[in-house]
């Protein structure tokens, strides 16, 4: 069987099953709430990050999760291809001879049709139903990771059944007189959260996870709770590359007893910004 890692900056991939002793996060039994299929209460959460050489995407540079019982995915991609000065300027990777880099340290780095593999069967070898949890994932993730699946034609694992974006709940939560922004920096320091390395997708995928765990703690709600309204079938993303079929909308969140709606903004400045800086 393979065995479990926990050190937050492996170069290599940590394949994984789950603990089946483990816990998994029920409904909150305070809520009158009907199961949701999207997320049954079985379900494994895993937070997961990536890196890619710009917002454009054009080169995927790490893949990284973290699941709801700890346990760690991590796998470096090589671009096979010099990267922008931007790029190393912002994320520290930069590629010399033929190999990748990250602030001075080699990178074990797979190809990224190896890469995807690696994750897609990280995900199937999980014994239950999969939801992947993203910040800010609608606008970004998950359609780059669609996008890579359906180019590079690998399968999507059966018990991945819904893909989840933390920050639509996270904006209803905290006011803006309260909270500077809502990047994963920022909530990090309010929840007093160590962030070890912004930008590495292991590094973001634990600290989001901690963020989650944190909201629950403080509103006495589960993972089903929270991602309740900010949830969708993966098959909508794939759907919209193959088929050209358009992204449903959100229905509107329902905020904290207590907590007043603020206007809220879609605009592509906004989206950049929230992505920009997690």
């Amino acid at each position: 069987m393979a065995t479990t890692k926990h050190a937050p900056h492996r170069s290599e991939v940590e394949k994984t099953t789950v603990d089946e002793d483990q816990p998994q996060t029920q409904i909150d039994s305070n809520t009158a709430e009907p199961v949701n299929p999207h997320l049954p209460s079985d379900a494994v959460f895993i937070f997961t990050d990536i890196e890619t050489e710009s917002l454009m995407a054009l080169l995927l540079l790490q893949i990284a999760a973290v699941t709801s019982n700890n346990l760690q995915f991590n796998v470096f991609i090589n671009p096979y291809r010099p990267l922008s000065e931007t790029c190393t300027n912002f994320l520290g990777f930069y590629y010399y001879k033929n190999k990748l880099f990250r602030n001075g340290r080699l990178l074990f780095a797979k190809s990224i049709k190896q890469a995807l593999f690696d994750f897609v069967n990280f995900i199937a070898n999980i014994p239950h139903p999969v939801v992947l949890v993203y910040h800010n994932g609608f606008s970004f993730d998950c359609s780059v990771l669609a996008r890579n699946l359906i180019r590079f034609n690998i399968p999507i694992p059966p018990n991945l059944i819904s893909v989840c974006d933390s920050l639509p709940y996270i904006r209803n939560l905290f006011k803006s007189s309260a909270i500077e922004n809502h990047k994963l920096g920022t909530l990090a320091k309010h929840f007093n959260i160590h962030h070890e390395q912004a930008h590495c997708a292991l590094s973001d995928s634990i600290v989001l996870k901690q963020i989650c765990e944190q909201i629950c703690k403080q509103e006495n709600i589960s993972f089903q709770t929270l991602f309740k309204d900010s949830c969708r079938n993966f098959s909508e993303y794939t759907d919209k590359f193959l088929y050209g079929k358009p992204i449903k909308p959100l229905k509107k969140i329902k905020r904290p007893k207590g907590k007043k709606a603020e206007p809220q903004t879609t605009s592509t400045e906004a989206i950049l910004h929230d992505k920009n800086t997690k």
